[in-house]
């Protein structure tokens, strides 16, 4: 029987096809032949499709039943509202009610942790306005939480507000209520972690995973490391490894349910994907465990390398949302800081690139995954050490810089988006180098990826510099106003759809 070619097919039929393709496939099969070039180009759904993977989003499923004129308008209204971001228009939030003790920005919930009355812990939380994403801002409190909180992750599609005390002990409450959370069916604070008295710790959250990295000090250097994955809903360890080298295991990012990504400092530096389903259900050490595969860095001279990551959390809206579109799960960046010999280095990675390079037993030296796809550059040790939180969201990162030769201060935006327009008043920039000490001297390592850099002036005359965060419709602006209380300043920009 023979096959009818594929261009004899009903157009209709292919685009019903062809929408099942990810964006990379979908730009190749344009260029095999003229049918399927005029059959993409001439559909509005396939066009969508494609500026909705360039942007890194996705769609709920309720909003498929709406005309796709208006599905796209919205896309192009949001896009076209981050080409024209603005400070002047900046809102300030209302302080907290008592001494700020820690802030986090997650799935465009502000949350801000405070010295209550009672002697322990309370919070505020702002849920910040996206009207180009039809979401109106809303403000909850939570007066006392009833014990000091070391750390804290949301994930507002499960109501969830995951609290670790400075004991270690874990709490999974209601991101609404503060309130038990109903689907942990352990009771409050029996989840404990292993913490020493003083240590520093890593967390990331996905799905029911809780991920957690902790290094105990001794003494004058930081000694053994644990890495802990665990069940917020059950208590369960999934995983529990450790080593005596404080360098060996740097940051945790879940990739999917199945795996994890680790960065690797010390001698030398590299990230290492495991399968979850591998890990032997003891203890046991780091040494031990084989990876899946390992996504390996230039050599290096020097005494060692420290080396993490963000930890980025999979926004999805709640069943009660009327969002148009979200970040979809592989439409994000992946920000890698390094410190070697006391220089700094970024790394931004598509986590699209790492997940295509996923197999099993396999080495990817830098030539064969860093040069084309990553962004590596020289940084100011000052951005890395502390950490910046919550920089990057999706395919966008915020940083704050001030010109050597004045004293403005800029807010920088970059987007790594494919396909995106630059925005106004920003450039472009595709080739970026970087320095790197190798075994024969300083050496020049290119790598290439589009990216646009936005810079807006922040008006401020702190000396101190104020530190940014971004969010899906939102940079969030931090400004100390007093060096005796503490106090600080929230200055919220939020992007807006710009009417010609």
């Amino acid at each position: 029987m023979a096959v009818a070619p594929f261009n004899k097919l009903a157009v209709e039929l292919v685009i019903h096809i062809l929408v099942l393709l990810d964006f990379e496939t979908l730009v190749t099969c344009r260029q095999v032949s003229q049918f399927l070039r005029s059959t993409i180009d001439g559909s509005p759904l396939l066009q969508h499709e494609l500026e909705l993977d360039a942007a890194g989003q996705e769609e709920p499923r309720q909003a498929l039943g709406l005309d796709i004129g208006v599905r796209s308008q919205r896309l192009k209204d949001y896009n076209s509202a981050w080409r024209h971001l603005r400070l002047e228009g900046a809102k300030v939030l209302s302080p907290a009610p008592g001494t700020l003790r820690m802030y986090r920005l997650q799935s465009g919930i502000l949350a801000r942790v405070y010295a209550a009355d009672d002697g322990h812990h309370g919070l505020v939380f702002n849920k910040l306005p996206g009207p180009s994403r039809r979401i109106t801002p809303h403000e909850w409190k939570i007066d006392s939480i009833g014990f000091c909180i070391l750390d804290l992750l949301m994930d507002p599609a499960q109501d969830l507000l995951v609290l670790i005390d400075i004991s270690g002990a874990v709490h999974a409450r209601s991101l609404r209520t503060g309130k038990h959370h109903p689907d942990a069916s352990w009771p409050q604070s029996q989840l404990q972690l292993p913490l020493t008295e003083d240590f520093k710790t890593e967390f990331s959250l996905s799905g029911n995973l809780l991920g957690v990295v902790t290094k105990a000090w001794v003494g004058t250097h930081w000694g053994p490391t644990n890495l802990l994955v665990l069940s917020w809903k059950t208590s369960d360890t999934i995983v529990h490894i450790w080593s005596r080298r404080s360098r060996s295991i740097g940051s945790l990012v879940f990739l999917n349910e199945n795996f994890i990504l680790l960065s690797t400092g010390g001698d030398s530096a590299s990230m290492k994907v495991y399968d979850l389903n591998s890990f032997p259900r003891d203890l046991a050490r780091y040494e031990d465990v084989q990876s899946y595969c390992t996504f390996a860095y230039p050599g290096f001279t020097g005494y060692s390398c420290a080396i993490q990551t963000n930890t980025p959390i999979r926004w999805t809206p709640d069943k009660d949302s009327d969002v148009p579109f979200f970040p979809a799960p592989g439409g994000t960046l992946l920000l890698v800081e390094m410190v070697i010999n006391q220089r700094g280095f970024q790394h931004f990675i598509p986590l699209s690139l790492l997940m295509s390079r996923l197999k099993s037993g396999v080495t990817w030296e830098w030539h064969d995954w860093g040069p084309q796809g990553t962004v590596l550059q020289d940084s100011e040790l000052s951005r890395i050490v502390p950490w910046p939180l919550d920089a990057v969201c999706g395919y966008r990162y915020v940083q704050i810089s001030k010109q050597a030769s004045s004293s403005d201060v800029f807010l920088e935006v970059y987007d790594f988006s494919k396909g995106r327009d630059p925005p106004v008043g920003g450039v472009v920039r595709y080739v970026h180098s970087a320095l790197w000490p190798s075994p024969g001297g300083l050496k020049e390592i290119r790598t290439a990826l589009c990216c646009t850099i936005k810079s807006l002036r922040v008006p401020t005359t702190n000396v101190r510099l104020p530190c940014a965060m971004i969010s899906e419709d939102n940079v969030v602006i931090v400004e100390r106003t007093s060096t005796e209380t503490g106090s600080e300043e929230f200055w919220i920009a939020t992007v807006e759809t710009i009417h010609a």
